[in-house]
């Protein structure tokens, strides 16, 4: 991936930490009752009524569960007549002699699966279909909101065991990002079971998928770039203007495993992890800045933060997605490093252009004790 601003493709995803209600892998009139059950097991969650939810997600799981059996056995059942087989395995060929004999049920089923799925997916194999289809009797949007069921409960540790079934059970999301919600929300479990080293691995779940992350000394060149410049230049003008990064969906992670590391002095791992995050906190500003007015351009890191703060619906969306938090946790990794000119710099920006009050009212606390430590060094 190209790091750099010039002409980068980006990918502005939403992290949602509850599971989403899925509605199916197919189309509407053919999902069942699955879908609808998982939509009232949640709602009963949200109302408190937690033995109904649960309840309703065993409804759900042995709905898919059937639901999905049924399209096999009706598909093997299609396939088998001598016409069909004779067609091979070429699904394209096979669909054509499905619609000639006028078998609807397959055909239905087919569209379904089609409607959401190109013929490609299955690289226009019948029988790698059906290898799929037998893949998606797991329901793991059932055991993500199990698993939130029993959390609210208070039964951390089963609630545990149903987000890791889920992970287990990834690939039949319907959504695949929704991995990202179920990683983060077995990382916010863990942290409030005090597992850091758990809390840790999730969140690295996430950030691995990232072709710019890497373990010390398995470092991508681009990323080695950015640390280079981080330990080479007097400001950040070069960091904040040249590199671009648009994983937005990785930033909360980044910056939990910013604070994570620097609490526990793992410095090695901390300063890549707050570098990416801020480079895709600026990156995300940008974008949204040059989606709002196609003439707006980047004319350094206090203007790109004025500029967002203008827009009340900028500033809410980067507080809400942890922009304003990743840069604040940028500052701190750096005065963690004794970067005490860089980190300054950042901190002297949130707090005259953050329009979180919180964040910029942080920073004007640190950069008061900064000068303090100097006036008491110069004594």
């Amino acid at each position: 991936m190209n790091l750099f601003s010039a002409g980068v493709k980006h990918f502005l995803l939403c992290a949602v930490f509850t599971a989403a209600v899925s509605h199916s892998l197919f189309s509407a009139p053919l999902s069942g009752e699955a879908w609808k059950l998982l939509d009232i097991a949640q709602q009963a969650l949200e109302s408190g009524d937690y033995g109904t939810a649960l309840k309703r997600c065993e409804e759900a799981r042995l709905a898919h569960r059937s639901l999905v059996g049924g399209y096999i056995a009706d598909l093997e059942v299609s396939f088998s007549p001598l016409e069909v087989r004779k067609a091979g395995d070429e699904l394209t060929a096979v669909y054509q002699v499905i619609v000639t004999r006028n078998d609807m049920v397959a055909k239905t089923i087919l569209d379904s699966v089609f409607l959401n799925y190109p013929v490609s997916r299955f690289g226009n194999s019948a029988s790698s279909l059906m290898k799929w289809l037998s893949t998606r009797m797991v329901y793991p949007e059932a055991d993500f909101l199990e698993g939130n069921v029993y959390r609210a409960e208070g039964e951390y540790n089963l609630a545990l065991s149903f987000y890791e079934k889920a992970w287990i059970d990834r690939e039949g999301f319907d959504i695949p990002d929704e991995r990202f919600s179920l990683a983060y929300a077995m990382a916010d479990l863990a942290e409030a079971m005090g597992k850091f080293g758990d809390q840790e691995k999730y969140l690295l779940l996430v950030v691995k998928e990232d072709a710019l992350f890497g373990l010390p000394g398995n470092e991508p060149p681009t990323l080695n770039a950015i640390l280079r410049t981080l330990s080479s230049d007097s400001s950040l003008d070069k960091f904040f203007g040249l590199y671009r990064h648009y994983n937005t969906v990785a930033l909360p992670a980044y910056n939990r495993l910013s604070r994570l590391y620097m609490n526990s002095n793992r410095p090695d791992r901390a300063l890549p992890a707050a570098a990416l995050g801020a480079i895709i906190a600026v990156s995300s500003l940008s974008q949204a800045l040059s989606g709002r007015d196609f003439e707006w351009v980047y004319s350094g890191f206090p203007g790109i933060l004025s500029d967002a703060g203008k827009n009340s619906r900028i500033a809410e969306w980067a507080r809400d997605s942890e922009i304003w938090a990743m840069l604040d946790t940028f500052a701190a990794v750096l005065l963690s490093l004794n970067k005490d000119s860089l980190a300054e710099s950042v901190y002297s920006d949130l707090a005259r252009f953050c329009s979180d009050s919180d964040v910029s009212r942080r920073a004007s606390v640190v950069l008061e004790s900064m000068r303090q430590k100097r006036l008491q060094g110069h004594r």
